[in-house]
This record gives C-alpha cells, sequence and structure tokens, in this order.
C-alpha cells in the first residue's frame, strides 16, 4: 500500500501486517489488527485493538479522548439493517462533534496495553511499524450481536495531535466482524456431564434416605452420630 505524506512518497506493509488501515490524515494513520488474516476479520468476543502509524520519517504524539469524544461506532447485519448498541456501546461517540479544541477532561486516562506506568493518555505514532497499545471493547460488548453471522463495523476516532494541540479526525473505517456459531459440545463431554449430573443425583437420595431413616430410629442418639 502506497501513501502520500507532505513530506515524501511511503510504501506501507500492508499485508505482513494483517491490518485494516484508515486514509492518513495530519500524516498519521490510524491501523487496527485484525484477529483473523485471511480474509481480514475480526472477531466479535475479541477486544478490537489498534494504533497508530506515521506515514513519514519523524514519529508523532497523539492524545487519546474518552470514549464519548474519541470514537464515533455503528454497526448492520448481513441483511444491512442497524444494529441496536448496548448500554456500554451507547457511551462510544454522543459528544463527538462538540471536540473543537484541547481540554484536558476530554482525554483518555485508562492506562496502554503493558504499560500501566506511563503517562496513560497518550501514545505515539511511529514511522516503520503500528504502535498497536490501544484497544476498544470487543464488538458483542458494544452491540447488541444476538445471532451468529457476519457484521460491520464502522468505526471513526479522533485524537489530539500533540505538536499543535488541536483535533485530528480520521475518517470512517469498515471492519467485518464475525460472531461465531457456538461451539458443538463433543460426545465425551455430553457422557461425562451425563455421568456427573448422575452422581450429584445419587448424592442428594443419599442424604434424604439417610435423614429419612434417622426420623424413625429407635436410638436418635446414635442416629445422630451417622
Amino acid at each position: 500500500m502506497t501513501v502520500f505524506s507532505s513530506d515524501e512518497t511511503k510504501t506501507i506493509p500492508y499485508e505482513k501486517w494483517d491490518c485494516v488501515l484508515s486514509a492518513p490524515q495530519s500524516n498519521i494513520m490510524v491501523v487496527f489488527k485484525c484477529s483473523q488474516a485471511d480474509p481480514r476479520i475480526f472477531l466479535s468476543d475479541q477486544p478490537i485493538v489498534f494504533g497508530f502509524l506515521s506515514v513519514t520519517n519523524r514519529s508523532f504524539e497523539v492524545f487519546m479522548l474518552s470514549p464519548e469524544y474519541g470514537y464515533r461506532i455503528g454497526a448492520t447485519n448481513e441483511t444491512g439493517q442497524k444494529v441496536e448498541k448496548t448500554r456500554m456501546g451507547r457511551r462510544y461517540g454522543f459528544r463527538f462533534d462538540e471536540v473543537k479544541a484541547s481540554y484536558e477532561d476530554l482525554l483518555d486516562m485508562t492506562p496502554s496495553l503493558g504499560n500501566a506506568g506511563s503517562r496513560p493518555y497518550w501514545t505515539r505514532a511511529f514511522e516503520d511499524i503500528p504502535s498497536l497499545s490501544r484497544q476498544l471493547p470487543a464488538p458483542q460488548d458494544l452491540f447488541k450481536m444476538d445471532k451468529p453471522g457476519v457484521y460491520e463495523i464502522t468505526l471513526e476516532v479522533q485524537c489530539l495531535y500533540s505538536d499543535e494541540i488541536r483535533p485530528i479526525r480520521f475518517a470512517p473505517v469498515t471492519l467485518r466482524v464475525v460472531k461465531r456459531e457456538p461451539a458443538a459440545l463433543s460426545d465425551n463431554h455430553i457422557l461425562s456431564t451425563a455421568m456427573k449430573v448422575a452422581c450429584l443425583g445419587a448424592g442428594i437420595l443419599w442424604l434424604i434416605y439417610r435423614r429419612a431413616g434417622c426420623k424413625v430410629a429407635k436410638d436418635p442418639i446414635a442416629c445422630s452420630r451417622q
């Protein structure tokens, strides 16, 4: 994949990273790591891992915004019908259009992946490899994906550009999300479960029989010692 920046033309090894990339904005791209490489899909029960990439020969710092300001999300099912958001999903993007300038209370204070000790609300866009240090909840936690199948999530990201402390809004990206069929139980698993239930039932019956026997015993003291 070749991108054109203000500084140079640069080739991005898109196939090598198994990612979905946004269009460049202010010499930065958003990079979403796929759950599966071929075809490029995201699984509904796995978090959406993403980061940033510089399309120039220098790196940038970007300040992340909290969910209500930093992300706008939507989803459709296989028939093109809109998928309702969950309670968590409704938190994302409801103040997306209110970001006009830099305010500290807009910043996301969630620690980066694997780096909880650093300043939590910023990450880098490196020039040679994506910095996949952020994540969003699993798609099924954001949307009511009641049935197995293929869904499409439209995701917009915006953050603050550290050099000028101004908002950057990236073009929408479409992610193909798969909700898998529930795993079928094997015969051995079914047999094992049945044996456990049978043993539990036998134990309950034994306790009932023992208590019933105590009630009619002639020697209650001896019964209490059983």
